[in-house]
């Protein structure tokens, strides 16, 4: 997974629209940050979940958008190709 895609989907649940507080402990000269299958290892499943629910509600949401757009400018085509009928008609 690309990692830009993986801050898209992270989005919704780390994002702050306000100043607050937060508290921070810096991790001591042995420790360090586990990787990303340690981390996601310790995602409860039912984050997962809505983290799943929420790429394929993206997904549809962008087909959707496409097929909207498609078929507006199917439209748009029809009816000036009906116009230019319209116009070579004695």
């Amino acid at each position: 997974m690309a990692q830009q895609e993986q801050r898209m989907m992270a989005a919704p649940y780390f994002s702050i629209d306000y100043q607050d507080q937060v508290n921070l402990i810096p991790l001591t000269d042995g420790e360090t940050v586990p990787d990303a299958d340690a981390l996601e290892a310790e995602i409860p499943a039912p984050f997962k979940l809505i983290s799943e629910v929420t790429h394929i509600d993206t997904n549809n949401a962008l087909i959707r958008a496409s097929l909207q757009l498609q078929a507006k400018q199917l439209k748009a085509r029809a009816e000036r190709r009906a116009q230019q009928d319209d116009a070579s008609r004695p």
